[in-house]
């Protein structure tokens, strides 16, 4: 049972939500009216994570919407065995059709140092989730290796986990 680090770009709006709710849902899952779009429109009913690298595409819907949004990834933390997963095979993508616990992240990387200074003062003017977030998750180095700069999404998934099971 190996655990695995997969990758979810949302803008930074949503995370905050997430993280009151304490849960990572889909997109159709979300409280109606408070959903800003970002990565989970591609797949209204599936939360759409990427093993290595996330399309350039996902990353853009943020600022197709509001060139003003900030942008973050996410490393989540999974243990496969334990959870409902949906694979779409074609774009190599590993899909959840049942919600994540907040637990989960691993990691937080910010498109840039405005984004994270957005995001810690949201935090810290919510009064409902920990500061504890603060001090180990948030990062803004690394972001732009994260993305795969294609116009599609394609990501060696399944290879990777096939990989992770003959270590």
């Amino acid at each position: 049972m190996k655990k695995h680090n997969l990758l979810l770009p949302l803008n930074i709006d949503n995370l905050i939500n997430f993280l009151v709710a304490g849960i990572i849902t889909s997109k159709n899952n979300f409280p109606k009216g408070n959903y800003t779009p970002d990565s989970l429109s591609l797949s209204p009913d599936l939360i759409l994570l990427y093993s290595n690298k996330v399309p350039q595409t996902a990353v853009e819907m943020v600022k197709e919407y509001n060139e003003n949004l900030f942008e973050c990834m996410l490393t989540i933390t999974l243990n496969l065995d334990e959870i409902e997963l949906n694979k779409i095979s074609r774009d190599k993508v590993l899909s959840i059709s049942t919600p994540i616990p907040t637990s989960s992240i691993a990691e937080i990387k910010f498109e840039n140092k405005a984004a994270k200074d957005k995001f810690t003062r949201a935090i810290k003017n919510s009064g409902v989730i920990s500061e504890s977030i603060l001090l180990t998750k948030p990062s803004v180095t690394g972001y732009s290796k994260l993305i795969e700069p294609s116009s599609e999404p394609h990501l060696a998934f399944e290879e990777d986990l096939d990989q992770d099971k003959r270590k």
